[in-house]
């Protein structure tokens, strides 16, 4: 909310204030040459305007064996820095129509490239985005081939690019990240605590940017028994096959899960979701620490815990770059589908908060009435935000619209690190209205528990007489249940239950379905 004089080349441009999160913005035309920039008269900031304005790009890298050539867009006859993985790797230029090409050798698996305009007195005048290729076969891949260990140990082994970084999350929290060895092969090991844990491996770029990830492992660290105790664990998981994989459920001819919702993501990567969470600091948009990194690197976890053909749709909006006529766009970037994991964690990976854009969350939930047309079956709307509606929709209306539609939906929404109160009461008055739950989640923990719980299969565990003695998600966190008899019931599209019992002496016992 600071107003600020913007001085060019010694001249006053007038005064701007800034936005609530610190942002400003002016517009000029000071024509081709090396101008200066400064606030409130402080230190001057040098840039350099010629015919074919300030851009630059990458439009294509083409690969073969190990080579790889790159080409692309900047001020005509400019100096052009490349950069591989963080690093430079030569100086080509541009000419006089403005196009470049580059070639180099590059490492085998996933490699980032960066191009730089070089301006007056070698100072770098501008940065084209961070472009991802893989050199090798294919798409970089990632799994975990074998789980084992005993006594409250367990070790991990798996695959990914030869000598690439793979990031370890332990029951949806990063704990380490390890590098395979020049076969693809890497291993990891660790002590957890007694009970159902989950492991999930994440290949990450050369900026470390989570290029794809394997899906969730269920794995389980046996405690002794101990004589006289009067309770249990109940843990209920998908089953699993002998190698440790997430068994599939039946699905129809198109491959989608006969059983359970469909989900659909509304993620807001408006430009507040660069802040950190409490939102002092805009970070990059590569940065984990920013909000739009700690949204993705849960939601992927989240997703890769659902089996594969769940029906999956996202939509984001503040990733598109603002127009002349509009701040607020919203778009659909994975229509409705069965769930692959690496086709969703790529998509969710290539979003990213743009300069300035602001927050439609109206029209987003609006479209999804176009976006779930054909899905035949109940769907849980996820709505992950930092903020509230600043694009003149109601978002309270655009949700009575989808009711009146008929559309069988339930709304969760997860307020990410907001503290205005009354911003919160909107949002949990929208989850109401929709029939689902509201999250509010001002931490990276609170967020995954969050979307764990809207997103996985609810259950309840009932005593001999019908009441209500806990609640769950499967594949979530084990409860600890009396001694007795109870029952399970899995409120799936198609309620299931199972019979239980705790009996005394025994520290925990498993239930699969």
């Amino acid at each position: 909310n600071e107003t600020v004089e913007i001085m060019l080349d010694g001249q006053s441009l007038g005064s701007v204030t800034a936005d609530q999160a610190g942002a400003w913005q002016i517009t000029t035309t000071p024509g081709a040459g090396t101008h200066t920039v400064s606030i409130n008269g402080g230190a001057e900031n040098h840039f350099e305007i010629n015919d074919t304005g300030l851009n630059i790009t990458i439009d294509t890298i083409d690969t073969e064996g190990d080579h790889f050539v790159a080409s692309g867009t900047a001020p005509h006859n400019a100096a052009v820095e490349v950069y591989l993985n963080g690093n430079l790797a030569g100086r080509v230029d541009a000419d006089e129509n403005g196009n470049w090409t580059f070639e180099a050798v590059a490492q085998t698996g996933a490699n980032s490239l960066r191009a730089s305009a070089i301006g007056a007195e070698n100072s770098t005048q501008i940065n084209s985005f961070d472009t991802e290729f893989v050199i090798g076969n294919g798409q970089p891949t990632i799994a975990v081939t074998a789980i084992g260990g005993a006594n409250g140990q367990a070790q991990f082994f798996g695959t990914a690019p030869a000598n690439a970084q793979v990031q370890m999350v332990i029951d949806g929290r990063v704990v380490d990240i390890v590098t395979a060895n020049a076969a693809g092969e890497w291993q990891y090991g660790g002590s957890y605590a007694e009970g159902q844990h989950q492991l999930a491996a994440r290949l990450l770029g050369a900026d470390g940017q989570i290029l794809t990830a394997s899906s969730a492992q269920p794995f389980i660290i046996q405690g002794e028994a101990t004589i006289g105790t009067d309770d249990g664990l109940l843990q209920l998981v998908f089953a699993a096959q002998p190698d440790g994989s997430v068994r599939t459920a039946a699905r129809d001819v198109d491959g989608y899960l006969i059983d359970g919702p469909a989900i659909h993501l509304v993620l807001d990567s408006s430009y507040s979701m660069r802040l950190n969470l409490t939102g002092d600091t805009r970070l990059e948009v590569t940065n984990p620490e920013s909000r739009i990194g700690i949204a993705q690197q849960t939601l992927q976890t989240a997703l890769s815990s659902l089996p594969e053909g769940v029906p999956i749709s996202i939509r984001a909006f503040g990733h598109i770059e603002n127009t002349a006529e509009t701040t607020c766009q919203t778009a659909l970037e994975l229509p409705s589908q069965p769930l692959v994991h690496e086709s969703a964690l790529g998509t969710l990976a290539t979003i990213r908060p743009q300069y300035l854009t602001d927050t439609p969350l109206a029209e987003s939930l609006a479209a999804a009435a176009e976006d779930l047309a054909g899905v035949n079956r109940k769907v849980i709307i996820v709505l992950v935000t930092d903020g509230e509606e600043n694009c003149g929709g109601d978002p309270t209306v655009a949700v009575q619209k989808l009711i009146d539609a008929g559309l069988d939906f339930q709304l969760d929404v997860v307020g990410l690190a907001i503290g205005d109160a009354e911003a919160q009461a909107l949002l949990q008055s929208l989850a109401e209205l929709g029939g689902g739950r509201y999250f509010d989640a001002q931490s990276a923990d609170a967020l995954t528990t969050a979307l764990a719980d809207s997103l996985l299969t609810p259950y309840q565990v009932l005593d001999e007489n019908g009441e209500l003695v806990a609640t769950g998600v499967v594949g979530g966190q084990p409860l600890r249940l009396p001694a007795g008899r109870d029952r399970a019931e899995v409120l799936s599209a198609e309620p299931r239950s199972f019979n239980l019992i705790v009996r005394t002496g025994r520290t925990a016992f498993e239930m699969i379905e």
